[in-house]
């Protein structure tokens, strides 16, 4: 979408467009077997929500909104192609706040997301997360570099100071560059290192303009990866950054959110196809498949370094109007910590894992099994002899500490961002609640039984 073409003209044709298209679907029979014959006018929504965020929706768009879903859900079933999920995959983002149904799902588009996965192997979709990270942080980029140059319209209050862009471009093409290892089709250009130098001179210059050179050879590498990636990630781009208000840095912060939460799907998905491999004795596949998993969350500081250039007054420009959606209610990172070890009881009736219905209700099957169960009849005393257990035992030590690793980080930004104030999600103490988990592990099975001796 070119969203340098924004204004109030603009705005008024968009909700034109928005109510032609509700009379169309309540008037006409619209296909769906298409998004673009569709025709649905998500941009024009965007667009409006750009200008207000969805805190301060207008009433008269919500109205709009709400008489499309009510058409959308009269259609049957065996009608629900592709186009039509995307569609009310949108609605559900676009109507949160209006519905009481907000939360940290919607916020930051999953459903949109989950329609942009490829679940037919492991390895497929590593790749595609992978490429999904990456455009993010392109897209990131291409947004920040437009509001340096004096191009960018959008979210343009509580404006950061220019150095600190200008550090968060640095910084997040390097993150494109540690993110890179995952597709081995994708190819960076030869003077990357030397672009990364030129805008890391630039976090030491006093605020100035920005070269055209410099300018043209980053939207060139950006456009450069782009165009390798599949292009529906272009579509998911523009689709799938909804804002609660219109601080310049909620852009960032929603597409930091986006960005891990790829990775966990990434890691919770691998550790489920390791409870199958450790259950058919594939202890070596395994092995590697944790080692893999350690690097992907390995990634995280590049992402957390984004983060950093955020400042606690900006982040306070916007929190606010975040109430009822939380990280606490990633259902990615709940996966981890199910598929990893069968929690305390008590925290299982907590909030914690209240606020993520869908993962409980997998849980609680009586089919379900996860790791805790298939490792631990293999430790000290127990068949395979263990040698072949250790280099997975390795892996997964690894990854522990590497997941512990982020909970710290992730602590100590928060405590710089909000210091003790409640978490948005209401139903936790903020960094408080964050601290009590710092050093909880991912296996705490793990360093109980290797301590016990084996059995004679």
């Amino acid at each position: 979408m070119d969203w340098t073409l924004y204004g109030e003209g603009l705005q008024t044709n968009a909700f034109s467009t928005i109510q032609n298209w509700r009379f169309r679907l309540e008037n006409e029979d619209l296909a769906f077997s298409d998004w673009e014959q569709l025709g649905f006018p998500a941009e024009a929504v965007i667009r409006l929500f750009f200008n207000s965020g969805k805190h301060f929706g207008d009433p008269a768009l919500l109205a709009e909104l709400v008489r499309i879903h009510q058409g959308l859900s009269a259609f049957h079933a065996e009608e629900e192609s592709g186009a039509y999920r995307l569609t009310q995959a949108l609605m559900r983002s676009f109507l949160d706040k209006h519905n009481q149904s907000y939360d940290h799902l919607t916020y930051t588009a999953m459903p949109i997301f989950e329609l942009f996965q490829d679940h037919r192997s492991f390895d497929i979709l590593l790749r595609t997360q992978a490429d999904i990270v990456i455009a993010l942080i392109c897209d990131l980029i291409r947004f920040e570099l437009r509001t340096l140059l004096g191009e960018e319209a959008r979210m343009q209050q509580h404006l950061p100071a220019p150095r600190k862009l200008r550090q968060r471009i640095y910084v997040a093409i390097r993150a494109i560059v540690s993110c890179s290892a995952f597709d081995e089709h994708l190819m960076l250009p030869a003077h990357i290192d030397h672009l990364i130098g030129l805008w890391q001179e630039e976090t030491r210059q006093e605020d100035r303009a920005i070269s055209s050179y410099l300018a043209e050879e980053t939207l060139a590498l950006t456009d450069g990866i782009f165009a390798q990636l599949d292009p529906k990630l272009g579509l998911l781009m523009d689709l799938s950054l909804i804002p609660v208000y219109v601080a310049h840095d909620e852009y960032l912060f929603l597409r930091v959110l986006q960005a891990f939460e790829m990775l966990f799907l990434i890691v919770a998905e691998g550790l489920n196809e390791c409870i199958g491999l450790i259950a058919a004795e594939s202890y070596s596949v395994a092995a590697e498949r944790f080692h893999l998993l350690n690097n992907v969350l390995r990634l995280s500081p590049a992402i957390f370094r984004i983060l950093s250039t955020m400042t606690s007054a900006t982040f306070n420009g916007f929190r606010e109007y975040m109430r009822g959606a939380s990280a606490l209610q990633s259902e990615n990172y709940k996966k981890i910590e199910l598929y990893a070890a069968h929690p305390d009881p008590g925290r299982f009736r907590s909030p914690s894992f209240d606020s993520v219905p869908r993962v409980t209700r997998e849980y609680l099957q009586p089919a379900f099994a996860n790791l805790q169960d298939v490792v631990m009849p293999l430790l000290p005393g127990s068949c395979p002899a263990q040698d072949i257990l250790q280099p997975m035992i390795a892996g997964m030590q690894a990854l522990d500490s590497t997941f512990v690793t982020w909970k710290v980080t992730h602590y100590q930004i928060v405590k710089a961002m909000i210091g003790d104030a409640p978490g948005t999600s209401g139903q936790t103490s903020g960094t408080p609640y964050l601290k009590l988990m710092l050093e909880m592990p991912l296996f705490p099975y793990l360093k109980a039984s290797l301590a016990r001796p084996a059995a004679m």
